[in-house]
């Protein structure tokens, strides 16, 4: 497996977090919602869980779970992404901002070919169309795909070419302090989204620079780095269960602010959700991604494309 295929898989990584993120962040109730808004999408308004405990206070208190397999176009490449979370659902509001407000507290772990990190997360939705998160990660590096690769200056070339040839790798580990804040709106059969993530990495070693390989991009032993993404979901076709097709487009940007390298990419993403419980998944989906870099230093343009397929699961 050569490097391009580990960027495959950790391209899909991402796709699959992001479709976790708006799968655990979305949850506005129908009762709430005017009659206008009935056929809003599913991806962003999946059903509300029906187990759990409700207090005196009217607080839903509940447990859940996700998994997530994910796999590039044409490629022999798996990411595996699952975590466990407990939420506290504050009561129905006939107010939509202040609709689906929770607090929860979490654990995720990725498993892929280049590293494995855990984490442990708080994330509060205080209005429904504003999600703030705070997380913390451990990153492992095997030093084998995902290995730590030395870097003396940020302005050298770090291709796949060079980092098949990975001279002077070593496994290793570096942390993550994240902060989190999403944007999202509806109406009818259209929703937007916009997730700005601020992140906090330190290297446990001596390299200048190196190789944040969660974001396939350049970054400082001690590194700060901007994610924005936003997405507009249209709902072409739903089916009497609510089961339904979400596609549109998507803008990616990212840059190290020390390494000061910058990408930028468009693509449309789709997303297939089944709002009834198949089994024990309780709200299965496959996600597809297919997009082109317009700027990144590294690819020199390129199209990419993945696919992944998970579940939410009621514990």
């Amino acid at each position: 497996m050569h490097h391009a295929t580990l960027t495959r898989s950790l391209l899909c990584l991402a796709l699959c977090a992001a479709s976790r993120a708006a799968a655990a962040q979305s949850e506005p109730a129908a009762a709430a919602r005017p009659a206008s808004t009935h056929n809003q999408p599913a991806a962003q308004t999946p059903a509300q869980p029906a187990h759990g405990t409700v207090g005196a206070d009217g607080v839903r208190r509940y447990w859940m779970a996700d998994a997530y397999l994910c796999g590039g176009f044409n490629q022999l490449t798996l990411a595996l992404l699952s975590g466990i979370r407990f939420r506290w659902d504050q009561p129905r509001s006939d107010n939509l901002l202040l609709d689906n407000r929770r607090f929860e507290l979490g654990v995720e772990l990725n498993v892929n070919p280049g590293f494995t990190s855990v984490g442990a997360y708080a994330e509060w939705t205080p209005l429904q169309i504003l999600i703030l998160r705070a997380q913390t990660d451990l990153y492992a590096h095997y030093g084998t795909y995902g290995a730590i690769m030395r870097f003396d200056r940020p302005d050298l070339p770090f291709g796949d070419d060079l980092r098949d040839v990975c001279a002077g790798c070593r496994a290793g580990f570096n942390q993550r302090v994240l902060g989190r804040a999403v944007l999202q709106a509806q109406l009818g059969p259209v929703a937007v989204r916009n997730q700005t993530d601020v992140g906090f990495y330190a290297l446990h070693g001596d390299e200048p620079y190196y190789i944040l390989i969660e974001h396939d991009i350049l970054a400082a032993r001690r590194e700060v780095i901007v994610v924005n993404e936003s997405q507009v979901l249209f709902e072409p076709y739903r089916r009497p269960d609510k089961t339904g097709l979400f596609v549109g487009p998507m803008y990616h940007f990212a840059r190290t602010l020390f390494a000061g390298v910058q990408r930028q990419r468009v693509g449309v993403f789709g997303e297939w959700i089944f709002h009834r419980k198949l089994g024990p998944f309780a709200r299965p989906r496959a996600v597809g991604f297919a997009g082109y870099h317009i700027e990144d230093r590294n690819r020199g343009g390129g199209f990419i494309g993945l696919m992944g397929v998970g579940s939410e699961f009621d514990l």
